[in-house]
């Protein structure tokens, strides 16, 4: 057992899951700032960790740079994406010049139907199906194109909840370089530390950041979802996205370290490869033990501690791991 003590319920409130814990060290950003100035903006965060003491990081970068990336990030719409895709599928039919299928949306968009014409004889009926045939392939091809241009990826969680969701490590490896300058602010910080420290400072620090509430829905849940340099900029994010910034400033550091972004029902979890204590959560990936970190906050959390119903999820197998490296 941990000596800490942890008690936490997973509350459903109109559909948005919260994890409400009671726990004396609540993590405290006690001031936040931002300034731009001759085309930089410069941050300023201060903190008080577990202990009680204040922390800061101060750190400018370039704005044009920092605030262009993904700046047209959109969270994943199904109508909106059945919409371009039919789009797309028919016009791919127009110039194949084909007369013997058609893509057409259901009312509400949220399917595609690929449906064939009447044909005049079972000649034209066999080229009509050869036609559908090679919509459909095409139709594969353009929906992970899709998935892979606007940064989203299909999950699945046991025991079979699937939906698409924001691709966090791919947008986290994109805006890495972002942070250099934060980067370095950590380790001229912390210096010639440990794994443990480091990525229990970087952790505090983000936990520390105000929590947008993250829908409980599968397919709903990247509504909230705030890149890494909108995180920043904004102050605020869920869980989902505070892991990818935690993947995007921990990764240039420990550079050897496994990492990854667990996702359970509902919620989103860091994972990273380090020495664990017996009182570390930990998961097994490909042979090697990650200890588990809550980011989301407000909570003080070390790395190897987490929420009573995140360890009900891992402890029951519901969670799939997206590596970050």
């Amino acid at each position: 057992m941990n000596k800490r003590r942890l008690t936490n319920t997973l509350s459903c409130i109109v559909g948005v899951c919260i994890l409400v814990f009671s726990y004396s060290a609540f993590a405290q950003q006690t001031s936040f700032n931002k300034t731009k100035q001759d085309g930089q903006l410069s941050f300023g965060y201060q903190w008080q960790d577990a202990n009680g003491q204040q922390q800061q990081l101060k750190f400018s970068v370039d704005s044009s740079e920092f605030l262009s990336s993904l700046e047209r990030f959109r969270s994943y719409n199904l109508e909106r994406a059945n919409r371009e895709l039919a789009h797309q599928l028919n016009r791919y039919i127009k110039q194949q010049q084909w007369r013997g299928v058609e893509v057409q949306l259901s009312p509400r968009q949220k399917n595609i139907r690929i449906r064939l014409k009447n044909a005049r004889s079972q000649q034209q009926q066999r080229d009509f199906e050869g036609q559908a045939e090679r919509v459909r392939h095409y139709y594969q091809q353009q929906w992970q194109h899709y998935l892979d241009a606007n940064n989203y990826q299909y999950i699945s969680l046991p025991p079979g909840e699937t939906g698409i969701i924001p691709d966090a490590v791919s947008i986290a490896k994109q805006q890495q370089s972002l942070f250099n300058s934060l980067i370095t602010e950590v380790g001229e910080t912390l210096r010639d530390n440990s794994r443990q420290s480091y990525t229990n400072f970087v952790g505090q620090f983000i936990q520390s950041i105000p929590y947008d509430k993250l829908e409980d829905d599968i397919n709903s849940r990247g509504d909230g979802f705030t890149p890494p340099n909108q995180l920043i900029y904004y102050n605020r994010g869920d869980c989902d996205s505070k892991s990818a910034l935690m993947a995007a400033i921990l990764r240039p550091i420990i550079p050897q370290a496994k990492m990854a972004i667990v996702y359970l029902p509902g919620h989103a979890l860091f994972a990273i490869a380090m020495n664990a204590s017996d009182a570390d959560k930990t998961i097994t990936v490909d042979g090697s033990t990650l200890v588990l970190m809550e980011v989301a906050g407000p909570t003080l959390m070390p790395a190897g501690e987490i929420a009573d119903s995140s360890a009900f999820y891992i402890d029951n197998g519901q969670y799939t791991v997206v590596e970050v490296n």
